[in-house]
C-alpha cells in the first residue's frame, strides 16, 4: 500500500486507522508514510501500523506522525525499528502533543538512548516494549531494564500494560541514581545531556 499518494479528502474524517495484514500476502504493508498523507488524517486518535519492516527507520516515517495534535494512541508492534529518535524543534513545537498510549514490542531497541528520546513526549503515560534487545525475556532478565525504563520515564503510570505502583516508581530511581553516581566528571556533560532525567531526579532527592 503506498501512501505517498494523495488520499482521499474523507481521511480528515477518520478516527482510528487499524492495517491489518492477515493473510501475510504483504497487501496491506506500507511502503511510504508521506507528509501530505498524515495532513489528510488530522484528526485521527488512534493508529495501529504493526508489522511493516519499512517502517524500520524512526526518522522520517514515526516522526511525521508527531505532528498529529489528536493521536493518543500509536502501535506499531514488528515492525524492526532499531532507534527511536525525535527531531530537533523549537519551543514552539511539540511532537506528539496528545501521545498517551505507544506500544512497540517485537522491535530490535537495543539502547536506553531511544527510551531517554521518549522522555520528550510529556503526554505518554503507558508504554510496551517486550520483546526487544533491551528487554529480557524473563522476569529476572526484564527487573533491570524496567526500572531504568521507569525512571527514565517520569509520567509513565503503566509499563508493557501492567500499572507500576508506588514503590515501584521510588525503587526505580534511586536504582537509576545509584547506577550512574559514579560518572567521570569530565564525561558527565555528555552523560547529562544523554539522561536528561538524572539531573531532574538529583535535584528531588
Amino acid at each position: 500500500m503506498n501512501l505517498d499518494l494523495s488520499p482521499s479528502n474523507e481521511f480528515i474524517f477518520i478516527r482510528e486507522f487499524i492495517l491489518i495484514d492477515t493473510d501475510n500476502n504483504y497487501l496491506n504493508r506500507l511502503s511510504f508514510i508521506s507528509e501530505i498523507f498524515v495532513e489528510r488524517i488530522k484528526n485521527l486518535t488512534n493508529l495501529s501500523l504493526s508489522d511493516n519492516p519499512t517502517l524500520i527507520h524512526w526518522d522520517p516515517f514515526i516522526n511525521r506522525l508527531g505532528i498529529l495534535k489528536h493521536l493518543q494512541e500509536l502501535i506499531i508492534n514488528n515492525c524492526g525499528i532499531e532507534t527511536i529518535k525525535l527531531i530537533n524543534q523549537d519551543d514552539s513545537i511539540e511532537l506528539f502533543p496528545s501521545l498517551k498510549y505507544l506500544y512497540m514490542s517485537d522491535n530490535t531497541i537495543s539502547l536506553y538512548s531511544s527510551i531517554n528520546e521518549l522522555s520528550r513526549i510529556k503526554s505518554l503515560i503507558s508504554f510496551g516494549i517486550l520483546r526487544n534487545p533491551i528487554y529480557g525475556l524473563n522476569q529476572l532478565e526484564n527487573e533491570t531494564p524496567k526500572q531504568m525504563t521507569i525512571a527514565r520515564l517520569p509520567n509513565l503510570t503503566h509499563l508493557n500494560r501492567v500499572s507500576i505502583s508506588r514503590d515501584e516508581r521510588q525503587g526505580a530511581k534511586m536504582n537509576y541514581l545509584q547506577s550512574y553516581e559514579q560518572v567521570n566528571f569530565d564525561k558527565k556533560l555528555d552523560f547529562i545531556n544523554e539522561h536528561r532525567q538524572y539531573q531532574l531526579l538529583i535535584e528531588k532527592h
